[in-house]
């Protein structure tokens, strides 16, 4: 671990959507930390309620995310806009280009912060947990960062802090362990 650097220096891979059979093969996974909310957002002067509304309507995402998958696998008969990126997405949508974004829960604030609360969600359209994808084969590592993600679950609702999980598992001093092989508030397990 490199001074300052708030990674672990373990096998861990990004975060990932628990129900990408693909990845369940290649990888073992925590227990999940949070979820992705996919939401159709649109103009609140506009009157959408579901899948059967979009039929004819044009719809911007993000190419090849999962949004896009979601949106062609609903087959609501919407006309898709696919976009190389987020920000291409996101202006088209601000600027009038597409009439519907579908993608991330997490878009809609910056895009209102934009647009003077033009905006609001109109339908999720699905969930997916995320968790910490690991090395296949590593239980002591998965119990640990299962471990890791209950405690700050725990932590996070017994407080109104928004500190970050990450900042628990951060390093206290130096990028080193401490005298009692921690990592900030989490033991890590002394096989690792």
């Amino acid at each position: 671990m490199r001074s300052g650097d708030c990674s672990v220096g373990f096998e861990l891979a990004v975060p990932v959507r628990r129900r990408h059979g693909r990845a369940r093969e290649a990888i073992d996974l925590s227990v999940p930390y949070s979820a992705d909310l996919i939401v159709l957002v649109g103009p609140k002067n506009m009157e959408i309620k579901g899948n059967a509304d979009l039929k004819g309507k044009v719809v911007g995402t993000t190419r090849g995310t999962a949004s896009d998958r979601i949106l062609t696998d609903l087959n609501t008969g919407a006309i898709i806009r696919r976009h190389d990126d987020m920000p291409t997405t996101t202006t088209a949508l601000t600027t009038g280009q597409v009439p519907l974004e579908a993608g991330s829960v997490t878009i809609l604030q910056d895009i209102n912060a934009a647009t003077n609360d033009r905006f609001e969600v109109k339908f999720n359209m699905q969930s997916s947990l995320l968790a910490i994808g690991l090395r296949k084969d590593n239980p002591d590592m998965k119990a640990f960062l299962d471990d890791w993600v209950r405690k700050n679950h725990a932590m996070a609702s017994s407080t109104t802090s928004t500190r970050s999980m990450s900042a628990s598992i951060c390093p206290t001093k130096s990028g080193s362990r401490s005298k009692d092989n921690s990592f900030g508030q989490v033991s890590l397990p002394a096989s690792l």
